[in-house]
Order: structure tokens, then sequence, then C-alpha cells
């Protein structure tokens, strides 16, 4: 859900869930999840890392086979 924020430039984010199986005082639960800015600080270094990883991957199937 922070990756979603991050991604909507949105401070908050309710995360939902409704099962009607459930008893009536259960079938919904709303929590509201705030943006967190130390969070966001680690998942934007993971992303980067993870696309610089798929770069390489890239690069290395195209030394394998160029494309004609």
């Amino acid at each position: 859900m922070q990756w979603q924020m991050i991604c909507a430039d949105r401070q908050w984010c309710d995360f939902v869930s409704f099962d009607p199986r459930m008893p009536d005082h259960l079938t919904l639960y709303v929590q509201r999840i705030e943006r967190d800015p130390v969070m966001e600080v680690y998942l934007e270094a993971e992303v980067s890392q993870f696309l610089k990883e798929v770069e390489a991957q890239v690069n290395a199937l195209n030394a394998i086979s160029p494309s004609k």
C-alpha cells in the first residue's frame, strides 16, 4: 500500500476487507494507512535496484540474441 500511495501521490490509503460470511459486526473492516516517509525512501531504493537488475538482464539477453 505504501508503494501505491507513492505512485498515486497520496498521503493515505484505506485498507478495506469485506466478507459477507463473517458475523454482521465483522463483515466490513476499514483501516486508514498513512504514508510512511521512511518506508518511501526504502522502497524507492529497492525499486531502483530492481530496475537496474532488470536492465542488466535485458542487456544480457540482447547480447545473446540481438534484435532484428
